[in-house]
């Protein structure tokens, strides 16, 4: 319970709470805090509210006004601070090793204010302006309810991030194999001298594209996400028999086709560059993006911290953005931040049933690379991982330090190949076994490769013989769509055909 001394000093205002602050000492006892002040279970704000009533003189913006108030090292658990449509202003407030567990600070003006190893647990938040907080180093932020608080704005990560790649950017051409593998080994080498270990991931694209998961493309499947999983599930149960994990279900669920928020990027630079060559777009400048992600970033499919994006991402939208701290608005009349919570928690706990109850909020504000489980032969192949976050809709490191530019993240490289490269290349990654056939295991590519194989010179084949004169023809006479009937005999199709026989009609053009 609140010390009444203690109360009676916060009441009469900054002034008087500050000057008393200076004369309290904390000293550090059986590793734990002796707290200098005690405000706990205090209902401040119904105290403040009855005073405002009863007062003619005092006006509500006096009562609540602490801003630059000393509060740390102060005992406020359970300590209430909401007001009917109000908030205190804790402007720059100091809640250095203070204990808010359970505190309410509902619309609480906390701009600036510090947290530096505050044990936040439980915490109401919900509407607070959290702008500039400094929440680094807080010793505990599991629970603490985010509604409507946008805390990629506050200072969650602090000023200085160990997480830093191999070195400064690199963005150039590569117009061969070689081109590639120097510059990997640089990155490589880069990584002995006393910087952080990092791993490097790679995406090929044959055109300029944002990085960006195909679910967050089209704003129907962005709010239907967790649905279409569902859907997928409802029709075909017998494909996802027996699979609990959430990744394993997105992952398989992609893999057929639907939209995630999975990105896919490999540990084989070859295969990157093999995407970023093939296919359409040949007259398109191809990209070849590295990921030079620091270690703790990197997860093993059966991470908690997957698991807690993963079934994040089967939250109805409404849901997901309450748990982000986004604005609050109609559609969040029937959601409260612990019952969307307890929902997640019940998601976790049906693929961890020992999952114990501690999400760090500042882990939905990062994107983990994670590396699966090799089930399907394609991810086998073409030593796929992923690229995933519940807060991020685009990958680009700048993009996401746009939002908060002390988030740890990954080193980003754009390496760009030419259009007139592109062919080359890929005759040269033949030579190491990187086709389509071997990337794209199946009977459908293996019939694709079998089928180029025995083709007949380009020259000679009867398909490119046709092309060529009915295009000739329609370019001369403005022509089109021409039967092979319509068209005069041509020698080479001619040179092609069988003899006449009495078995059956000739083999005309």
């Amino acid at each position: 319970m609140a010390n009444e001394k203690d109360l009676e000093l916060f009441l009469k205002g900054v002034k008087a709470w500050n000057e008393g602050a200076e004369k309290w000492e904390v000293e550090p006892h059986e590793q734990s805090w002796h707290f200098k002040t005690d405000l706990s279970e205090a209902d401040i704000g119904s105290i403040v509210w009855r005073r405002v009533l009863s007062d003619a003189d005092l006006f509500i913006e006096q009562a609540t006004h602490y801003p630059r108030t000393n509060i740390g090292a102060c005992d406020l658990r359970g300590a209430k601070f909401r007001i009917p449509k109000w908030g205190f202003d804790f402007r720059e407030a100091n809640f250095m090793l203070s204990n808010l567990q359970g505190a309410d600070l509902t619309h609480a003006d906390l701009r600036r204010a510090g947290f530096l190893g505050a044990d936040l647990e439980g915490a109401v938040l919900e509407g607070a302006n959290l702008d500039g907080a400094y929440f680094h180093n807080a010793r505990n932020l599991t629970g603490v309810d985010l509604t409507a608080t946008r805390p990629w704005r506050a200072d969650i990560f602090g000023q200085e991030s160990p997480m830093s790649g191999p070195g400064e950017p690199i963005s150039t051409s590569v117009s061969s194999v070689a081109d590639l593998t120097a510059i990997c080994l640089d990155l490589h080498q880069r990584s002995g001298d006393g910087r952080p270990s990092f791993r490097l991931y790679y995406r090929g694209e044959p055109k300029r594209w944002k990085l960006s998961p195909s679910v967050m493309r089209q704003s129907n499947h962005r709010k239907g996400e967790g649905r279409m999983l569902l859907d997928m599930m409802t029709r075909r149960p017998e494909d996802f028999s027996g699979m609990e994990s959430a990744l394993s279900q997105w992952v398989l669920a992609q893999h057929h086709g639907l939209k995630t928020r999975l990105l896919d990027v490999t540990k084989n630079p070859l295969v990157a560059l093999f995407y970023a060559c093939d296919g359409e777009f040949q007259e398109e400048e191809g990209r070849v993006h590295i990921f030079a992600a620091p270690q703790p970033l990197v997860k093993p499919y059966d991470s908690d911290t997957i698991s807690i994006v993963a079934n994040f991402a089967k939250l109805s939208h409404s849901e997901q953005s309450l748990l982000l701290g986004k604005r609050r608005g109609v559609e969040w009349d029937e959601h409260r931040y612990p019952q969307v919570m307890t929902k997640l928690y019940h998601l976790i706990g049906q693929e961890k049933p020992h999952f114990q109850r501690r999400i760090d909020p500042r882990d939905l504000f990062r994107v983990f690379i994670v590396e699966p489980q090799q089930s399907l032969e394609r991810l086998r192949a073409q030593s796929g991982a992923f690229l995933i976050s519940a807060f991020h809709e685009r990958y680009e490191t700048s993009q996401i330090l746009r939002w908060n530019r002390n988030t740890p993240t990954y080193e980003h490289h754009v390496l760009t190949i030419p259009p007139n490269c592109k062919g080359s290349i890929i005759k040269e990654l033949s030579l190491f076994n990187i086709t389509r056939e071997t990337l794209f295991p199946g009977l459908d590519e293996a019939a694709k490769a079998i089928t180029s194989e025995y083709r007949l010179p380009k020259s000679l084949r009867p398909d490119t013989a046709y092309t060529s004169v009915n295009k000739t023809w329609k370019d001369r006479h403005n022509f089109i769509d021409f039967k092979r009937t319509d068209l005069p005999p041509n020698p080479i199709l001619t040179s092609l055909s069988s003899e006449d026989d009495d078995s059956g009609p000739k083999k005309t053009p």
